[in-house]
């Protein structure tokens, strides 16, 4: 049980499969990511998932799966270390590197979840990328739940939005001016 005074982030459920409901203890709520450059939005997203109720379970997504679809410069932060954050989550049960795809036939028949969450885009690509997942997954599994949740809430909370505002920023050193006076330049 989340027990936490904040209420999340508002992240509608667009799913017209399935009503909010609670899941039980034993069963499981499957979501996956890349976590890269964790951010309120990642937060956010397993706070919702884990609000459904059940066991939290999150794939995070390989180094090199991830270079496959968002280029040689991703991800910013290891797998390891990105594990270690997305581990650190208390409303996480359990967390482990994906190093295929953690929404394959093969994976989601070893996991047997209740409830898959994913955090979709506000593009018409990604909206078309999700409902030809989530088409797929209940063809094969029609007794699983698909939540999906708005990911980017606001739109600003993306790792890809944050690392452009990075590159904006000015090359330039901030020193204190204590610290000009003393040579630290």
């Amino acid at each position: 049980m989340i027990k936490s005074t904040r209420t999340p982030v508002s992240m509608p459920i667009f799913s017209e499969k399935c009503p909010p409901v609670r899941y039980t203890e034993g069963q499981v709520v499957f979501t996956t990511g890349c976590f890269d450059l964790f951010h309120a939005g990642h937060l956010n997203l397993l706070m919702c998932a884990k609000a459904l109720g059940g066991q939290l379970h999150v794939a995070v997504l390989a180094d090199d799966y991830i270079r496959k679809y968002k280029g040689r410069t991703r991800p910013i932060n290891r797998e390891e270390e990105r594990l270690l954050i997305v581990e650190s989550i208390r409303f996480v049960d359990r967390a482990w590197i994906a190093r295929s795809s953690p929404n394959s036939r093969a994976s989601i028949a070893q996991l047997r979840p209740r409830a898959i969450v994913f955090g979709v885009g506000c593009t018409q690509e990604e909206h078309l990328k999700n409902e030809a997942r989530t088409t797929r997954i209940l063809s094969e599994f029609p007794d699983i739940d698909i939540h999906l949740f708005s990911r980017h809430v606001p739109d600003e909370l993306s790792t890809t939005r944050i690392i452009g505002k990075i590159r904006e920023v000015p090359d330039e050193r901030v020193v204190h001016p204590a610290l000009a006076n003393e040579g630290f330049l």
